[in-house]
Formats: C-alpha cells, structure tokens, sequence
C-alpha cells in the first residue's frame, strides 16, 4: 500500500505535515486498538490506532474509508487521493492484502467488534489530543479547538 498524499488538493503539504505532526503528538497505548496495546510502544506508536486514526481523517477531509478484513483501514479523499496516515506500523511489508471494503462512520464505531474495542471512547479521546495539538501547532492558522468535543461525546458520528 502506497500513500499518494503527495499530490492530494485536499490536503496540501503544510496541512498534511501539520495533521501528522499533531497524530505524533497524539498516540498513546490507551487508545490503541485492545488487543494491539501490548504491541504499542513509543517507537512504533501507530500501532492499533488503524480505525480512530481513519475516523480523524474523514472527519477533518472527507472521502470514504476503506476497511480491510485483516483490521486495517485508510481514507480515500473526495479528490481520490488515498491516504493511510498508519501504514508505518508494518515496516516489514510491502503490500497489504485482503479483503477490501468501503464502510461507514456507525460501521466502525458502533458494530458489535467496535462496541467491543471501545471505539467509540477511543476515537473520542484521540481525537481531542489531535485537535488540541492541531491548535497548539498555528492556533491562527487551524480553529480545529472548535471542533473539541466535550468529554464523552462524538465528534461526528455520520
């Protein structure tokens, strides 16, 4: 899997550098994927953070999102450019393969594997360290603090 974020018009350069230094500043264990905490560490800090991080960028860009039956998933932007802002976390691998679909926002928030994985508390809590550190970035440039939830609700559901 390949990222061709590079020429995105949605996503111009200093935006994309600045939503991935704020995903850097963001990740933490705790809102891993449950399974996958035991794997997190500082050094490969996007591990388990497949599904919140793809909820983050069609929240901020838009697009669709893609699911893959291996529990992995990206964004594709409305302008087609596809994105996995946590592709770094299998460095080993050249290409990801299986079974892809498109799936919806209450897919990956609220099936019963979701409900399972806390995603919805995950999702929530990344995305408000996301936000702040977007805001402590260029707080003149990004009013992304206004889309803060307040603790224990949804940034966006649909």
């Amino acid at each position: 899997m390949r990222n061709y974020h590079e020429t995105s018009l949605i996503m111009p350069r200093p935006e994309r550098e600045h939503f991935g230094a704020a995903l850097r500043r963001s990740y933490r264990k705790d809102t891993a994927y449950p399974p996958d905490q035991e794997f997190w560490t500082p050094d490969n800090p996007t591990v388990g953070h497949c599904v919140v991080v793809t909820l983050l960028g069609q929240e901020f860009f838009g697009g669709q999102m893609i699911y893959l039956d291996m529990d992995h998933s990206w964004n594709i932007f409305p302008d087609g450019t596809v994105q996995d802002f946590t592709r770094d976390q299998y460095p080993n691998i050249v290409s990801v393969r299986g079974s892809e679909s498109i799936v919806s926002r209450s897919e990956l928030l609220f099936s019963e594997g979701a409900i399972k994985a806390r995603t919805l508390e995950r999702y929530n809590t990344f995305g408000r360290r996301v936000t702040a550190a977007l805001s402590e970035i260029d707080h003149r440039r990004y009013r992304w603090n206004d889309l803060i939830a307040p603790a224990g609700t949804l940034l966006r559901t649909r």
